[in-house]
């Protein structure tokens, strides 16, 4: 989801500087995008770093030992259905 919000911040920067290329001075606009471009890098890591942070270290478990222990602490009734 991170990466295809940045992405979508990336097209429509672009798609802006496109529509107003008429009002930019074309001897800085080079130079204004590459400060964009580092200043959103820049922020894009940050988050993944907050990211990263908050995930815990150590191996990620093994999901057929939690269902297991799950479906042991549950001890589902078999469900009877009789006659009526």
């Amino acid at each position: 989801m991170l990466i295809a919000e940045s992405r979508a911040f990336q097209v429509a920067t672009f798609h802006t500087l496109h529509l107003h290329r008429s009002e930019l001075d074309q001897s800085q606009v080079f130079l204004d995008v590459m400060v964009i471009a580092d200043e959103a890098d820049a922020q894009l890591k940050e988050t993944v770093q907050g990211l990263l942070v908050e995930i815990p270290s150590g191996p990620a478990p093994d999901p057929h030992v939690h269902a297991q222990e799950t479906a042991q602490t549950i001890k589902l009734e078999p469900t009877h259905r009789g006659k009526n």
